[in-house]
C-alpha cells in the first residue's frame, strides 16, 4: 500500500515557487527523498495558475509519514511556510492494491511496452492475447525472430550498449529497412518509421 498526498502551495505572486526553488537549493529535498519509506517527493507547476505549487508526496505508510512530521526537515518546512506565507489544499489518495484494471490499461501509454526501435508492443495481438510480454521484458528474443535476438535490438542493446536506435546517428538504419512487417506497403512503411522515431523522442 502506498500514500499519496497532493498538496497545492498557493502564495502572493511567485511565492509558492520560490518556497520549492528554497527546499530544493538547500537539500531539504534531497533529504526526505532518503528518509525511510518515502517513494517520491516532487513539486510541478501547473499550467492554469502559476502561483500555485504542487507537491507530491509518497510514502510507503502512515508509519513512514509519521516519522516524517518528527524529522528535522519537516522544521525546515514549516520555516520556509512561514517565510512565503503559502496557504495549503491537501488531497490524500491510497493506492488501490489490485492496481491499474485491465479495461484501463490499453488507454495507457507505458513507456516499458515501447521497444528499442518505438514499436509500441502493446499494441500487437500477441501483447493483447498475453502470448509475448514485449521485446524490452524478452530483451529482443521474441517471437516473430522464430525466438532468436531481433536483429535491431542486436544492434543497438547487445553490440552497442544503447538505451534505444534514437541514440544512435544512423537511425533509421539499414537494420530498419530489413526489418519490416511484410504487410506494409512503401508508404505505410515510411510512415511507420517517422511514427516509430516520433514514439522515441517521446520518451
Amino acid at each position: 500500500m502506498a500514500i499519496t498526498v497532493n498538496i497545492y502551495y498557493k502564495g502572493k505572486d511567485d511565492n509558492a515557487k520560490k518556497f520549492a526553488e528554497e527546499m530544493i537549493a538547500s537539500g531539504t529535498v534531497d533529504l526526505i527523498r532518503k528518509e525511510k519509506g518515502n517513494l517520491k517527493y516532487e513539486y510541478f507547476v501547473p499550467f492554469d495558475d502559476k502561483n500555485t505549487v504542487l507537491l507530491i508526496d509518497s510514502w510507503e505508510s502512515q508509519e513512514a509519514i509519521d516519522l516524517h512530521h518528527h524529522s528535522p526537515m519537516m522544521k525546515t518546512i514549516l520555516e520556509l511556510r512561514e517565510k512565503y506565507n503559502l496557504t495549503m489544499k491537501v488531497e490524500r489518495y491510497i493506492s488501490d492494491k489490485d492496481g491499474i484494471p485491465e479495461s484501463d490499461k490499453k488507454f495507457i501509454k507505458n513507456a516499458a511496452n515501447v521497444s528499442i526501435c518505438g514499436s509500441d508492443c502493446s499494441k500487437c495481438y500477441c501483447f493483447e492475447s498475453k502470448m509475448c510480454n514485449g521485446c524490452n521484458e524478452h530483451e529482443g528474443v521474441v517471437f516473430h525472430c522464430n525466438e532468436k535476438e531481433c536483429a535491431i535490438y542486436n544492434c543497438c542493446v547487445t553490440k552497442n550498449g544503447l538505451k534505444n536506435c534514437l541514440e544512435c546517428k544512423n537511425v533509421p538504419c539499414e537494420i530498419w529497412q530489413k526489418t519490416r512487417d511484410p504487410k506494409f506497403s512503401d508508404e505505410e512503411f515510411a510512415k511507420n518509421i517517422e511514427e516509430r522515431i516520433e514514439m522515441l523522442k517521446n520518451l
